[in-house]
């Protein structure tokens, strides 16, 4: 009996020491290697524009050794970035921003030994805008509550003068038009769209020659202001018996901004206090 416990130690300490031989792990060279190599620079970067807040968005790193992104945030485009979160996921919800103010990202990647990658190439600027909901009702027979000044987010008078856009109804073909406020305004019909979000910059062309378009249910539409503001409303719902239309809608308060993004030069400014 003596000898059968001998010999399944004897085999025990026989296993340990291969599994030891097998990683490559003695003695002597163990804690010798060291992992001096940063993994890959996140890529596919991009923002969605919200409402004091901006999503952003990029595709995984797929390293062995890849450990969590660090999200970098400036106000200016060549920095200095500085680190605002860590997180596994390949995204992150940036809140509490000023709408109107225009911010830059990057993303970076760190391994489980501490190194980590340069900042993403596709480095996204974006500027958060108000956002909301309201519904207009046909001009003719309810004039006080066709317009909608964006600027100031109010359901106002067709013929006011921050009228962006109004409502009219067409009894004879049973049509809604929605129809420029002011003049210098255009309009752009950008087609079906699943969400508001589908869409997120202003064309730099494409308006239409006519101050008014057909009101088509889910399509989004683009509007540049007299003002040179950009809007974008999406129609959510239309009503004959009521002669009106629901729509949702985001207002670009930074003048001329189109909520483009660009990639720069990677030379850019880390302000690495960690």
């Amino acid at each position: 009996m003596l000898k059968k416990e001998i010999y399944r130690a004897v085999l025990l300490v026989a296993a340990i020491g291969s599994l030891f031989v097998f990683n490559g792990c003695t003695e002597d060279n163990c804690c010798d290697y060291i992992d001096n190599d940063p993994p890959a620079v996140p890529t596919g970067v991009y923002s969605v524009t919200g409402d004091e807040q901006i999503t952003l968005y990029w595709s995984p790193v797929i390293e062995n050794d890849f450990d969590y992104y660090v999200v970098w945030r400036s106000d200016d485009p060549v920095g200095p970035y500085e680190d605002i979160a860590e997180t596994r996921s390949t995204y992150f919800l940036d809140s509490g921003l000023i709408n109107g103010r225009t911010y830059y990202w990057a993303v970076s990647s760190v391994d489980i030994y501490g190194n980590e990658s340069e900042l993403s190439e596709e480095m996204v600027f974006d500027t958060p805008r108000p956002e909301g909901r309201a519904t207009l009702r046909d001009y003719i027979n309810y004039p006080d509550l066709s317009g909608y000044s964006f600027e100031n987010q109010q359901v106002l008078g067709y013929n006011d003068q921050a009228c962006d856009i109004y409502i009219h109804y067409d009894d004879d073909t049973g049509v809604f038009y929605v129809v420029t406020g002011r003049d210098n305004t255009d309009i752009q019909d950008m087609g079906y769209t699943d969400d508001l979000d589908d869409i997120n910059y202003s064309p730099e062309y494409g308006w239409s020659e006519l101050r008014s378009l057909e009101v088509v249910l889910h399509h989004t539409y683009i509007l540049w202001t007299a003002d040179n503001h950009f809007a974008k409303f999406r129609i959510t719902s239309i009503n004959s018996s009521t002669l009106s239309v629901g729509y949702d809608f985001a207002f670009q308060t930074d003048p001329g901004n189109r909520e483009l993004r660009v990639a720069f030069d990677n030379k850019i400014k880390k302000n690495d206090g960690r």
